[in-house]
């Protein structure tokens, strides 16, 4: 096997092991929204 196929081989099984087991995250997320006044009236 060549040296691009062995380290293409050990990229490929180092990406599965990352992505074997995902986790969720959960945390807060605020959004503001920044409206100048005049648009903000009818």
């Amino acid at each position: 096997m060549s040296a691009l196929a062995a380290e293409r081989d050990r990229e490929l099984a180092a990406i599965a092991a990352r992505y074997r087991n995902p986790q969720l995250h959960r945390f807060p997320v605020a959004v503001v929204f920044a409206v100048p006044k005049p648009e903000a009236t009818p």
